[in-house]
Protein backbone atom coordinates (compact mmCIF):
# COMPACT_ATOMS: atom_id res chain seq x y z
CA UNK A 1 0.00 0.00 0.00
CA UNK A 2 1.53 3.18 -0.85
CA UNK A 3 2.11 5.63 1.68
CA UNK A 4 1.40 9.44 1.86
CA UNK A 5 4.32 11.57 2.15
CA UNK A 6 5.64 12.85 5.18
CA UNK A 7 3.43 9.71 7.23
CA UNK A 8 5.17 7.11 8.57
CA UNK A 9 4.91 3.82 10.90
CA UNK A 10 7.22 5.73 13.85
CA UNK A 11 5.24 8.75 14.09
CA UNK A 12 2.24 6.91 15.42
CA UNK A 13 4.49 6.66 19.02
CA UNK A 14 6.17 9.73 18.46
CA UNK A 15 9.39 8.49 17.31
CA UNK A 16 11.52 9.92 15.33
CA UNK A 17 15.19 9.87 14.10
CA UNK A 18 17.90 11.89 15.01
CA UNK A 19 18.71 13.28 11.01
CA UNK A 20 18.07 16.77 9.07
CA UNK A 21 14.76 16.00 9.51
CA UNK A 22 14.67 16.25 13.32
CA UNK A 23 16.81 19.02 13.29
CA UNK A 24 14.23 20.55 10.49
CA UNK A 25 11.16 19.86 12.56
CA UNK A 26 13.27 21.13 15.87
CA UNK A 27 13.99 24.80 13.67
CA UNK A 28 10.42 24.91 12.49
CA UNK A 29 9.63 24.73 16.00
CA UNK A 30 11.64 27.49 17.56
CA UNK A 31 12.42 29.78 14.93
CA UNK A 32 9.60 30.49 13.03
CA UNK A 33 8.54 33.60 12.38
CA UNK A 34 6.21 36.27 14.13
CA UNK A 35 4.51 36.67 10.86
CA UNK A 36 3.61 33.13 10.63
CA UNK A 37 2.28 32.79 13.85
CA UNK A 38 -0.05 36.26 12.50
CA UNK A 39 -0.70 34.33 9.85
CA UNK A 40 -2.07 31.48 11.98
CA UNK A 41 -4.78 33.56 14.01
CA UNK A 42 -5.64 36.10 10.76
CA UNK A 43 -8.66 34.76 11.76
CA UNK A 44 -9.11 36.37 14.75
CA UNK A 45 -10.59 39.38 13.17
CA UNK A 46 -13.83 38.26 14.40
CA UNK A 47 -13.94 39.95 17.68
CA UNK A 48 -14.00 40.01 21.09
CA UNK A 49 -17.22 37.76 21.21
CA UNK A 50 -18.52 36.62 25.03
CA UNK A 51 -16.34 38.46 28.09
CA UNK A 52 -15.85 37.73 31.45
CA UNK A 53 -17.25 41.09 32.74
CA UNK A 54 -18.53 42.54 35.61
CA UNK A 55 -21.96 45.65 36.59
CA UNK A 56 -20.12 47.41 33.57
CA UNK A 57 -19.90 45.53 30.19
CA UNK A 58 -18.41 48.39 28.17
CA UNK A 59 -15.67 49.05 30.73
CA UNK A 60 -15.00 45.40 31.00
CA UNK A 61 -14.63 44.75 27.85
CA UNK A 62 -11.87 47.79 27.07
CA UNK A 63 -9.85 46.38 30.60
CA UNK A 64 -10.49 43.05 28.84
CA UNK A 65 -9.28 43.79 24.94
CA UNK A 66 -6.45 45.69 26.90
CA UNK A 67 -5.19 42.52 28.94
CA UNK A 68 -5.78 40.22 25.50
CA UNK A 69 -3.40 42.74 23.85
CA UNK A 70 -1.01 42.57 26.68
CA UNK A 71 -0.67 39.15 26.68
CA UNK A 72 -0.11 38.78 23.25
CA UNK A 73 2.67 41.28 22.60
CA UNK A 74 4.67 38.83 26.09
CA UNK A 75 3.51 35.55 23.60
CA UNK A 76 4.92 37.56 20.53
CA UNK A 77 8.48 38.86 23.24
CA UNK A 78 8.70 34.53 24.69
CA UNK A 79 8.85 33.56 21.74
CA UNK A 80 11.37 35.96 19.93
CA UNK A 81 13.48 34.99 22.90
CA UNK A 82 13.40 31.70 21.99
CA UNK A 83 13.87 32.07 18.68
CA UNK A 84 17.16 33.74 19.77
CA UNK A 85 18.50 31.84 22.39
CA UNK A 86 17.84 28.06 21.82
CA UNK A 87 20.67 25.93 20.89
CA UNK A 88 19.09 23.01 18.60
CA UNK A 89 22.25 20.78 19.35
CA UNK A 90 21.45 20.99 23.21
CA UNK A 91 18.56 19.23 25.04
CA UNK A 92 18.87 21.56 28.04
CA UNK A 93 19.00 24.51 25.94
CA UNK A 94 15.13 22.43 24.23
CA UNK A 95 13.89 21.75 27.68
CA UNK A 96 14.49 25.57 28.86
CA UNK A 97 12.57 26.92 26.12
CA UNK A 98 9.98 24.90 26.36
CA UNK A 99 9.46 26.26 29.76
CA UNK A 100 9.17 29.80 28.25
CA UNK A 101 6.58 28.25 25.44
CA UNK A 102 4.34 27.19 28.45
CA UNK A 103 4.89 31.21 29.86
CA UNK A 104 3.27 31.68 26.59
CA UNK A 105 0.66 29.32 27.47
CA UNK A 106 -0.34 30.49 30.90
CA UNK A 107 -0.41 33.93 29.34
CA UNK A 108 -2.79 32.66 26.38
CA UNK A 109 -5.01 30.54 29.27
CA UNK A 110 -5.88 34.25 30.55
CA UNK A 111 -6.75 35.46 27.62
CA UNK A 112 -9.01 32.64 26.56
CA UNK A 113 -10.30 32.51 30.37
CA UNK A 114 -11.56 36.30 30.20
CA UNK A 115 -12.97 35.99 26.46
CA UNK A 116 -13.72 32.47 25.68
CA UNK A 117 -15.46 33.72 22.48
CA UNK A 118 -12.78 35.54 20.96
CA UNK A 119 -10.79 33.33 17.74
CA UNK A 120 -7.24 34.71 18.46
CA UNK A 121 -6.11 33.71 21.79
CA UNK A 122 -7.64 30.35 21.42
CA UNK A 123 -5.52 30.09 17.81
CA UNK A 124 -2.25 31.53 19.42
CA UNK A 125 -2.52 28.99 22.50
CA UNK A 126 -3.23 26.33 19.66
CA UNK A 127 0.36 27.31 18.02
CA UNK A 128 1.80 27.80 21.55
CA UNK A 129 0.56 24.21 22.72
CA UNK A 130 1.78 22.28 19.34
CA UNK A 131 5.24 23.98 19.88
CA UNK A 132 5.41 23.08 23.53
CA UNK A 133 4.51 18.76 22.39
CA UNK A 134 7.10 19.44 19.22
CA UNK A 135 9.36 20.44 21.55
CA UNK A 136 8.95 17.30 23.74
CA UNK A 137 8.68 15.01 20.67
CA UNK A 138 12.24 15.76 19.81
CA UNK A 139 13.24 15.18 23.48
CA UNK A 140 11.57 12.12 22.78
CA UNK A 141 13.55 11.26 19.76
CA UNK A 142 16.53 11.95 21.04
CA UNK A 143 16.17 10.03 23.97
CA UNK A 144 15.26 6.95 21.81
CA UNK A 145 17.84 7.08 19.71
CA UNK A 146 20.10 6.40 22.67
CA UNK A 147 17.53 3.78 23.89
CA UNK A 148 16.50 1.83 21.06
CA UNK A 149 20.30 0.81 19.73
CA UNK A 150 20.91 -0.90 23.27
CA UNK A 151 16.97 -2.40 23.22
CA UNK A 152 17.63 -4.07 19.37
CA UNK A 153 21.05 -5.82 21.01
CA UNK A 154 18.36 -7.39 23.86
CA UNK A 155 20.22 -4.97 26.54
CA UNK A 156 18.41 -2.48 28.61
CA UNK A 157 19.16 0.82 28.55
CA UNK A 158 19.81 2.78 32.06
CA UNK A 159 17.09 3.84 34.30
CA UNK A 160 17.47 7.58 33.47
CA UNK A 161 17.22 7.07 29.65
CA UNK A 162 13.95 4.66 30.22
CA UNK A 163 12.80 7.73 32.38
CA UNK A 164 13.74 10.49 29.78
CA UNK A 165 12.14 8.85 26.72
CA UNK A 166 9.06 7.91 29.03
CA UNK A 167 8.54 11.60 30.12
CA UNK A 168 8.99 13.04 27.09
CA UNK A 169 6.77 11.06 25.14
CA UNK A 170 3.04 11.03 28.09
CA UNK A 171 4.42 15.16 27.92
CA UNK A 172 4.14 15.23 24.01
CA UNK A 173 1.07 13.32 23.98
CA UNK A 174 -0.60 15.45 26.73
CA UNK A 175 0.38 19.00 25.15
CA UNK A 176 -0.78 17.60 21.51
CA UNK A 177 -4.27 16.81 23.36
CA UNK A 178 -3.98 20.16 24.69
CA UNK A 179 -3.46 21.71 21.18
CA UNK A 180 -6.04 19.55 19.73
CA UNK A 181 -8.76 20.31 21.93
CA UNK A 182 -8.25 24.27 20.78
CA UNK A 183 -8.26 23.18 17.13
CA UNK A 184 -11.57 21.10 18.03
CA UNK A 185 -13.14 24.16 19.72
CA UNK A 186 -12.35 26.63 16.67
CA UNK A 187 -13.44 24.40 14.14
CA UNK A 188 -16.00 23.04 15.52
CA UNK A 189 -17.73 26.38 17.15
CA UNK A 190 -16.36 29.29 14.93
CA UNK A 191 -18.39 29.96 11.19
CA UNK A 192 -16.51 29.19 7.99
CA UNK A 193 -15.75 32.62 7.38
CA UNK A 194 -13.03 32.47 10.04
CA UNK A 195 -11.65 29.19 9.56
CA UNK A 196 -8.93 28.19 6.95
CA UNK A 197 -8.13 24.87 5.09
CA UNK A 198 -4.57 24.58 7.02
CA UNK A 199 -6.11 24.45 10.33
CA UNK A 200 -7.88 21.73 9.35
CA UNK A 201 -4.49 20.60 8.13
CA UNK A 202 -3.00 21.11 11.14
CA UNK A 203 -5.62 19.07 13.06
CA UNK A 204 -5.33 16.10 11.10
CA UNK A 205 -1.58 16.33 11.75
CA UNK A 206 -2.22 15.89 14.80
CA UNK A 207 -4.08 13.19 15.02
CA UNK A 208 -1.79 11.04 12.97
CA UNK A 209 0.96 11.69 15.54
CA UNK A 210 -1.54 10.17 18.17
CA UNK A 211 -2.20 7.44 15.62
CA UNK A 212 -5.91 8.35 15.75
CA UNK A 213 -6.82 7.56 12.02
CA UNK A 214 -10.43 7.30 12.18
CA UNK A 215 -9.88 11.41 12.98
CA UNK A 216 -7.65 12.44 10.56
CA UNK A 217 -9.48 11.19 7.54
CA UNK A 218 -12.60 12.51 9.57
CA UNK A 219 -10.86 16.05 9.44
CA UNK A 220 -9.79 16.01 5.88
CA UNK A 221 -13.10 14.79 5.04
CA UNK A 222 -14.68 18.12 6.67
CA UNK A 223 -11.65 19.97 4.80
CA UNK A 224 -12.68 18.77 1.26
CA UNK A 225 -16.29 19.37 2.42
CA UNK A 226 -15.63 23.08 3.71
CA UNK A 227 -12.89 24.61 1.65
CA UNK A 228 -12.75 22.37 -1.45
CA UNK A 229 -13.50 24.95 -3.66
CA UNK A 230 -10.57 27.11 -2.40
CA UNK A 231 -8.12 24.02 -2.93
CA UNK A 232 -5.57 23.53 -5.68
CA UNK A 233 -5.10 20.48 -7.90
CA UNK A 234 -1.71 19.23 -5.86
CA UNK A 235 -3.22 19.27 -2.50
CA UNK A 236 -6.23 18.07 -3.66
CA UNK A 237 -4.52 15.22 -4.56
CA UNK A 238 -2.28 14.95 -1.21
CA UNK A 239 -5.46 15.38 0.53
CA UNK A 240 -7.49 12.41 -1.36
CA UNK A 241 -3.91 9.67 -1.11
CA UNK A 242 -4.39 10.54 2.55
CA UNK A 243 -7.52 9.72 2.56
CA UNK A 244 -7.30 6.35 1.54
CA UNK A 245 -4.78 5.35 3.45
CA UNK A 246 -6.34 6.62 6.66
CA UNK A 247 -9.29 4.43 5.79
CA UNK A 248 -7.08 1.13 4.54
CA UNK A 249 -5.02 1.42 7.77
CA UNK A 250 -8.31 1.86 9.72
CA UNK A 251 -9.84 -1.09 7.77
CA UNK A 252 -6.13 -3.08 8.87
CA UNK A 253 -6.34 -2.09 12.73
CA UNK A 254 -10.04 -3.45 12.58
CA UNK A 255 -9.17 -6.49 10.93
Amino acid sequence: MEQPTGINERQRTLSFEKSSGIQFRLLSFFFVSLFMLSSLVLSGCAGMGDTKGGEDGEIDAVEIAKLITRNKKAVERLIQEVMETVDADDESSISTNIEKYKEAALLMDESVKVAPGSLEPRLIRFEVRKRIADGYTVLYAYADEECTPLEDEGLKPSEELLRKRAEAKVNAERWLKLARRDMETHLGTSSVQYQRPDQYWALHLIYVQLGDYINARMTLLRLLETHGSRINADFRRDIDSRIRYFQQRIIDEEG
